[in-house]
């Protein structure tokens, strides 16, 4: 007798029509077996189906795969903790107690879960940075299936496709996104979801942006200070990862030097951190140009603008105090 494309007897083809074209079987043609399909998911469960006249009365139901008898009489076969060698081509044959047989072939894809593929989830702001979304199937495929890329909530566009590699016995399709990183991303997720008619699945990475540490001074960029006081000099800055702040003094009139042995006390403001560089029991050496100088794994260096603390006086007060 012959067959649909469905898998299905050209006598029954109406009752199954709906089916069919729920599922789109007459647009997406993406694996290579015929019969109905059906797409499980590695190590789930999936459940084939008879679809029968059922103005008729039934006496038995066989299942076959490879003409190799499986243990289920009854019209579904379920197929539990599914692996990749589960995949391939299936038959159900319903018996009549009116003699006449119904055979419906059956095709079972299975798919992997999506996995991103980076060597790392650390990026620099500004630079150009790949990341690449991969899913791995069973059966070659002819269509590959749509990729979804977004950071908080905002889709990337910049997404270059591939055709499906055999890896270990699979078949692999991948897509590449490039996007430009910026330190708004910092502990973001970046999604990447894979649509099919069937399912939408998705994995994920949380995003580590390096960049370069620019400083602000907190502290008014002239000071008036008198002799015995406790004087700090704040600087702050929203670098990441972490840098090392020091506090350097003009010399030799254009030359910087390093301060290391101050007393320095930080503090965290969410994304904001800040030094203060503290001096205790002024003196008239302490008149002079500061700035403050911060570096990080980004390799970068920032200077914040000069301090000048240019008057010393012994009874007036106009500065920054730590007490």
């Amino acid at each position: 007798m012959p067959t649909h494309r469905c898998g299905i007897a050209m006598d029954y083809f109406i009752p199954v029509l709906a089916y069919c074209l729920s599922f789109n079987l007459f647009i997406f043609e993406t694996f290579a077996c015929d019969g109905i399909r059906h797409i499980g998911i590695l190590g789930g469960s999936e459940t084939l189906t008879v679809y029968h006249d059922t103005s008729r009365e039934l006496q038995a139901a066989v299942w076959t795969r490879s003409g190799d008898d499986i243990k289920s009489s009854s019209l579904s076969l379920i197929i539990n903790n599914i692996s990749y060698s589960d995949a391939g081509s299936y038959k159900s044959i319903v018996y009549y107690t009116t003699g006449i047989a119904q055979e419906s072939d059956h095709c079972l894809q299975v798919q992997g879960y999506p996995f991103l593929e980076h060597s790392s989830n650390v990026t620099v702001e500004g630079e150009m940075t790949n990341l690449r979304c991969c899913i791995d199937f069973a059966l070659e495929i002819t269509h590959s299936p749509e990729f979804i890329f977004s950071v908080q909530l905002k889709r990337l566009s910049n997404i270059s496709s591939f055709p499906s590699t055999s890896v270990n016995g699979h078949f692999r399709a991948c897509n590449v996104v490039r996007f430009e990183s910026h330190r708004r991303y910092l502990n973001q997720s970046l999604l990447c979801q894979v649509q099919n008619e069937h399912y939408d699945l998705n994995a994920s990475t949380v995003l580590l942006v390096y960049y370069q540490p620019v400083i602000t001074v907190i502290t008014p960029l002239s000071l008036s200070v008198f002799i015995g006081s406790n004087v700090s000099i704040e600087c702050q800055t929203d670098a990441n990862p972490l840098p090392t702040v020091i506090l350097q003094k003009r010399v030799n009139g254009y030359q910087w030097a390093s301060l290391p042995m101050l007393p320095t006390i930080t503090r965290n403001y969410g994304f904001i951190t800040s030094w203060l560089f503290l001096f205790l029991n002024v003196q008239y050496e302490i008149e002079g140009t500061y700035r403050c100088q911060a570096f990080n794994g980004v390799g970068a260096t920032a200077h914040s603008s000069a301090l000048s603390i240019t008057k010393i006086k012994k009874t007036k007060i106009h500065s920054t105090y730590f007490n």
